[in-house]
């Protein structure tokens, strides 16, 4: 519906969630997808919220993938978005994140400091 009606907006919610729904079944090739669809809209249409959300659920789908490497990377890149917009909530989701990838990197001196930010 969303497609049918051209709400570029509404669209990238609904991939966005069709991603969490793929991901929480532990289908992470497919939320992959759906998150990467739904970055490039929130890209198109200036929405860095909506940018920042899908770039942390990126991160958590490599982590959960074992792409270490990505999963810091697109997290990373979510922090920047949530610092330059003041956005609180999206920064300690962020924190949390990197801990979690930290620790699996065998960093956990790194992962305590994004705990303690978080």
């Amino acid at each position: 519906l969303r497609r049918r009606s051209k709400d570029k907006l509404g669209l990238a919610e609904a991939l966005s969630a069709l991603g969490l729904s793929f991901a929480q079944i532990g289908y992470q090739l497919h939320a992959m997808d759906y998150f990467e669809q739904a970055l490039a809209l929130c890209q198109e249409l200036g929405d860095r919220d909506g940018e920042a959300a899908c770039l942390r659920h990126l991160g958590r789908v490599h982590h959960v993938h074992g792409d270490h490497n990505e999963a810091v990377s697109s997290l990373e890149a979510s922090l920047s978005l949530c610092l330059r917009r003041d956005n609180a909530e999206g920064q300690a989701l962020c924190h949390r994140a990197l801990a979690d990838v930290r620790m699996d990197l065998g960093d956990p001196r790194l992962a305590l400091v994004h705990l303690d930010e978080a």
